[in-house]
């Protein structure tokens, strides 16, 4: 994991939540911890590791996550043992 990745795993367990995290930095993050990637169609993105599955849609047309998205991202993370 990069120094980019550490402060976008960082800001997703800061509080408050953000409401500018980019999808490109989850995206990268999630792939540096081991993720596999697949997309389903349109802007739908579903992301699996240790069994555990979280889904997304990619937002659009800006590309700035919702904060219920990085809510959902640190839920993802906490299943799969990852914290900061």
């Amino acid at each position: 994991m990069n120094n980019k990745q550490r402060k976008t795993l960082a800001a997703i367990f800061s509080n408050p939540t953000p409401k500018t995290l980019a999808w490109d930095d989850l995206v990268s993050l999630l792939l540096a911890l081991g993720c596999d990637m697949e997309k389903d169609g349109g802007s739908h993105f579903a992301f699996r590791r240790k069994n555990q599955k979280v889904d997304f849609h990619r937002p659009h047309p800006g590309n700035e996550l919702k904060s219920y998205q990085v809510r959902d991202a640190k839920a993802f993370l906490l299943k799969i043992g990852v914290e900061p």
